[in-house]
């Protein structure tokens, strides 16, 4: 069953699911895909609603975490293969990643390797805890089409509110949608705890035009970002008319 969502930001497990309906399982895509580093640019990690956190950030969690169904964090290389008393021999097939035991302590190199091997493992070798703290995070719909048409994917037909140029050429589309999740990310953080009294849509407005935000972008995202509260001609959540 075909659908259509307005929301500009979803989580990555609504993301999943809208795709399900929509014909398609990404599961699996979208997990490489954060691994991968599809997402780092849209990183939201400090003040934000709508948090995505960075790679480095999901995994110290993850290595927390302990050990997954199939996956083993460690401090050194692999042990030998263990040999039995019939002569057989136990090759753990799971996946490895070496760490220094502290994370303060762990370089480039050691963080390139480890997002190597996470990008191409299965989704069913991590903890269900882990899952649920990869499907939380939230991607905006300009985010996800531009990595899509960056990587010639088909854009996700749940988001076409958010995608009306789907006959540009690929480069020129990715690159104009990465600067749209930019303005997208501006105006979030400019809304993030605004008070209704303190803020006036106009004034926004004319702070927008300065970053590029043309007027009919900015009403898009004002109805599909702004809180309730400021799209209510001003009243605080909780007040009444007098």
């Amino acid at each position: 069953m075909r659908t259509v969502r307005t929301e500009y930001f979803l989580t990555i497990g609504e993301i999943a699911e809208e795709y399900e309906r929509n014909g398609r399982v990404v599961r699996q895509a979208l997990f490489n895909s954060f691994w991968r580093g599809s997402f780092e640019p849209c990183v939201r990690e400090d003040r934000s609603a709508y948090p995505l956190i960075s790679r480095r950030t999901m995994l110290e969690a993850w290595r927390n975490l302990g050990d997954h169904p199939r996956l083993h964090f460690a401090t050194s290389p692999e042990d030998e293969p263990k040999e039995l008393p019939d002569g057989s021999i136990i090759v753990d097939v799971s996946t490895r990643i070496v760490l220094p035991a502290q994370a303060a302590d762990w370089k480039r190199k050691d963080l390139e390797a480890a997002y190597s091997q996470l990008a191409n493992i299965s989704i069913s070798d991590i903890s269900g805890e882990a899952q649920a703290g990869l499907k939380c995070q939230f991607l905006g719909a300009y985010e996800l089409l531009a990595v899509c048409y960056g990587q010639g994917e088909r854009p996700p037909p749940f988001w076409v509110h958010w995608d009306t140029t789907r006959r540009s050429s690929r480069v020129k589309t990715a690159e104009s949608f990465q600067r749209q999740a930019a303005e997208a990310n501006w105006l979030h953080q400019r809304l993030l705890g605004a008070e209704a009294p303190n803020v006036r849509r106009e004034d926004v407005l004319a702070e927008a035009r300065s970053h590029g935000i043309g007027e009919k972008l900015f009403e898009k995202l004002w109805q599909a970002i702004a809180p309730d509260h400021l799209k209510k001609g001003g009243r605080r959540p909780g007040s009444k008319n007098r």
